[in-house]
């Protein structure tokens, strides 16, 4: 229902029902059109205003697909953070995904995605290199290169992709070793955090 601002008073004219009905009960109507506590209300048109009803616990008011409404949901900005610390070993200058380190990220928008990982390892036998690194819906970064003996050590992984369309994506550890399979290399556990920023 429309805000109806029509009427004009005439000296000695009568105030009709009609009149009464359309112009004071509908348009009290046409502006207070919440229900419920916690509801708000928003412009349709230039005379109209339509229920926007409170959203679910921690979401934001954001504009809809169209753009031409208001709803809630998730913010646009996304952050993932996974951990694991299953452990395991590998002893191969093959590259490959590294075990338990995949999960996903969902994204409303194209999105610029910045992973950052933190990897737990260490040599089981002699001297050893050992690369890591990030991939990013498909995207590999640059490879995080350790060498050390029979210590622990900790090393970070970066990477960055533009241009990540909408949608799940999948993001990952990718892990090899330098010298062979002759020597091999454990990791203990490992951490990563991603954010997506939308690109608006």
């Amino acid at each position: 229902m429309s805000f109806n601002n029509s009427f004009t008073a005439v000296t000695g004219a009568t105030y009709t029902a009609a009149q009464y009905n359309t112009h004071t009960r509908d348009n009290f109507t046409a502006i207070f059109v919440g229900t419920t506590a916690g509801d708000m209300d928003y412009y349709t048109g230039a005379a109209a205003k339509a229920r926007l009803a409170i959203g679910a616990a921690y979401t934001l008011v954001r504009s809809n697909a169209a753009g031409n409404a208001p709803e809630y949901g998730q913010a646009p900005f996304v952050v993932k953070y996974h951990y694991d610390g299953t452990g395991h070993s590998y002893n191969s200058v093959s590259e490959r995904d590294m075990p338990n380190s995949s999960n996903t990220m969902t994204l409303l928008v194209t999105s610029t995605i910045i992973m950052v990982a933190r990897i737990v390892s260490a040599n089981a036998a002699g001297n050893c290199w050992t690369w890591f690194r990030v991939q990013i819906s498909g995207n590999v970064g640059e490879f995080s290169q350790i060498n050390y003996g029979s210590t622990t050590v900790t090393t970070t992984a970066f990477g960055i992709k533009t241009g990540v369309t909408a949608g799940t994506k999948t993001l990952l550890l990718r892990e090899k070793e330098g010298y062979g399979s002759a020597l091999s290399y454990a990791v203990a556990n490992l951490a990563w955090i991603a954010l997506a920023i939308p690109e608006q």
